[in-house]
């Protein structure tokens, strides 16, 4: 007897949040957002190469939040240390970045947007029997461990400091992958979605002895989060911010993960890639992210 009023309220609800989203963005002036992108590191949040922009899950929920906008996103992939140097030369310029409050590698230029995107958590890769799970900083003892050179681990880098294991730098995740299917190392630290992910964009098959083994007790989950400079206006913070409330839960934002963590979907993100690259364009033209499946 009460389904109708719900169903009601439901249907209320719904069109109350779209035309909150709506009215944020309606308060804004056309303008022109630098939308910073790491080249070559990031994958799959960013998905660069050479300066060209293709795509990726951060990439592809930032094209949706701006959907509809008055707003212009212009890309400008950049190597990650010439990237943070611009930033800083910039003071001028609005832009959009990511971070998380563990980094903080923007805080002295740039504010985090309220709501963050998703949460990440770190895995360490093996090809060694043990451990077989990580229940504390006592199972990595004495291990040597790979790490991406321009990432902070800092409870990595403590345990460094204490002699208690033995970190290994690498420029890419190939080298990564090769010194662990080798056995040189202990294993491959990084987030479990870009372990995986970058695993699968692998020309050669996997190791069949590879594993994945968590590490939460270790290095905690944490918070991806957009940063917008502080130039931004507290308008278009406040629609950053509603519209990334809005999209969470909703099925733009799980295809978007799936795309990037289904493997069934890596040649439909290669063609969307590829695609991105096929013809020349714009800087502020449409990335792979609004191309077909």
């Amino acid at each position: 007897m009460f389904a109708p009023k719900l169903v009601l309220l439901a249907s209320l609800s719904c069109s109350l949040a779209s035309f909150a989203s709506h009215s944020h963005a309606d308060k804004l002036a056309p303008q022109e957002i630098t939308y910073y992108i790491v080249e070559d590191l990031a994958s799959p949040f960013q998905i660069a190469s050479e300066g060209v922009n293709k795509g990726g899950l951060i990439t592809d929920l930032v094209e949706i939040i701006f959907r509809d906008t008055p707003l212009q996103l212009v890309p400008k992939p950049l190597p990650v240390n010439r990237l943070h140097r611009v930033i800083r030369e910039d003071t001028e310029t609005v832009w959009l970045a990511y971070d998380a409050k563990v980094w903080n590698s923007l805080t002295d230029v740039g504010d985090f947007v309220e709501e963050p995107l998703f949460t990440v958590n770190h895995a360490l890769l093996t090809c060694n029997d043990h451990p077989k799970s990580i229940a504390g900083e006592a199972d990595l003892l004495g291990m040597t461990l790979v790490i991406l050179d321009n990432f902070n681990y800092p409870e990595l880098r403590r345990m460094e400091a204490r002699r208690a294991l033995t970190l290994t730098g690498v420029e890419k995740y190939e080298q990564g992958f090769r010194l662990t299917a080798a056995g040189r190392v202990d294993g491959f630290v990084e987030m479990e979605i870009r372990l995986r992910y970058n695993l699968a964009q692998e020309s050669e098959p996997p190791s069949d002895c590879y594993r994945f083994v968590n590490m939460d007790a270790v290095i905690p989950p944490y918070d991806i989060y957009l940063s917008l400079s502080k130039q931004a206006s507290p308008e278009l913070r406040d629609m950053v911010t509603q519209r990334v409330r809005q999209i969470k839960g909703s099925e733009d934002y799980k295809q978007v993960f799936a795309r990037y963590t289904d493997r069934r979907n890596t040649a439909d993100q290669t063609k969307r890639a590829e695609a991105a690259t096929a013809t020349p364009c714009p800087p502020a033209c449409p990335t792979a992210a609004n191309q077909p499946l």
